[in-house]
């Protein structure tokens, strides 16, 4: 009996020493997160500014909103995310590059993030979205009387160019980042160069698929058959994506939370909510598939570009600039950036977008 008894406290201690190396492994990370995040919630606190997060109600349903600046007195710019469906932790680098200066609005749009968290069963569209973004830049002027600026990055360029066309009256200027201009035309550019460098490899298998996926999407762009999915996957192999992982930065940033979390970990694992909101975000994919940005516009505008942009090629928004008839227009290229423009992983690419968003900002204040 004394060696079975013997074997079995030795089993408790196993056991005892791997639930404590457990714990440690799912407790040191959440531990040193909650540090990091306060340390940074004290590096980029704003003695006597403004700093407000939380839900207001647009469209009729309670969407967050993240405020910050040094001063209400000062512009303000309201930052429509990408996707869609993908807001923002990313958001960071541009906060603290602007909110000396500027009042920064970031908005979760609704139907994703902590907006879709919050609420969940919502109607959505792409009109539904720009009376979203109406009712954002009236809050915005009721409360600060200040210049409001759209900046749009990616997707958010979509909605912030529409919406320039649309209500000039109440926008001082409009920033777009990574500029969308024809989704057809896009892929066009991106397979034809993808090709190009399959067939300088010598993969000439590869490159015929490249074109032979284009010709399916441009057939059927919203096909079941996910095209352009499987498009993108075979470019990927042969087009550069400078991009950094941005989790990390993303875990760490003060403006992270619960409702951040849930978000992302329904993105990570592909779960019941993040199918649901995908799939409630088909109206949005066909108005990408048939958009076509504005002729005229008479407020001043600025596009940024990177030269190493695949998802919106900056030499379509050049021709577009070009034709574009507006009082003031300017294209800002970045040699060497990709389409995330803030997010690419050499430390002055930062200081190079940093530098080209102030010229935009003073330009369309002018």
């Amino acid at each position: 009996m004394i060696k079975p008894l013997r074997e079995y406290v030795k089993l408790k201690k196993i056991i005892k020493i791997i639930a404590i190396i457990l714990a440690s492994i799912i407790v040191l990370p959440v531990f040193i997160l909650f540090i990091g995040r306060g340390v940074n919630d004290i590096r980029f606190r704003l003695p006597g500014g403004i700093r407000e997060k939380g839900y207001i109600e647009l469209g009729g349903v309670e969407q967050y909103i993240n405020i910050r600046g040094v001063s209400v007195t000062n512009p303000v710019i309201i930052f429509l995310h990408g996707g869609p469906g993908s807001p923002a932790s990313y958001i960071l680098p541009v906060q603290r590059i602007v909110e000396a200066d500027y009042t920064l609005v970031y908005w979760d749009q609704r139907g994703c993030g902590r907006s879709y968290i919050k609420s969940p069963d919502t109607e959505l569209s792409f009109e539904i979205l720009l009376n979203d973004l109406d009712e954002l830049v009236d809050y915005a002027t009721q409360r600060f009387n200040q210049p409001i600026i759209i900046v749009g990055h990616s997707w958010g360029t979509v909605l912030g160019i529409t919406y320039a066309g649309s209500h000039p009256e109440k926008i001082a200027g409009y920033i777009g980042m990574g500029q969308v201009i024809s989704q057809i035309e896009t892929q066009r550019f991106a397979s034809t160069e993808a090709a190009r460098l399959a067939r300088e490899a010598g993969n000439e298998q590869d490159a015929s698929k490249i074109e032979m996926l284009f010709q399916d999407f441009y057939r059927e762009p919203l096909s079941d058959n996910n095209y352009e999915g499987k498009l993108n996957m075979a470019q990927y192999k042969y087009l550069p994506f400078p991009a950094r992982d941005m989790t990390i930065p993303a875990l760490l940033s003060p403006d992270f939370d619960w409702n951040s979390l849930r978000w992302h970990l329904a993105l990570m694992t592909r779960s019941n909510t993040a199918h649901r909101a995908f799939d409630a975000m088909e109206p949005l994919l066909e108005a990408l598939i048939e958009f076509a940005p504005p002729d005229y516009l008479s407020i001043p505008v600025v596009f940024i570009h990177g030269t190493v942009d695949y998802s919106t090629p900056a030499v379509l928004t050049q021709e577009y600039c070009e034709n574009l008839i507006a009082p003031e227009k300017e294209m800002l290229v970045l040699s060497g950036i990709g389409h995330v423009l803030f997010e690419d992983p050499v430390d002055k690419n930062l200081k190079v977008f940093s530098e080209a968003l102030r010229k935009a900002l003073a330009i369309v204040l002018e």
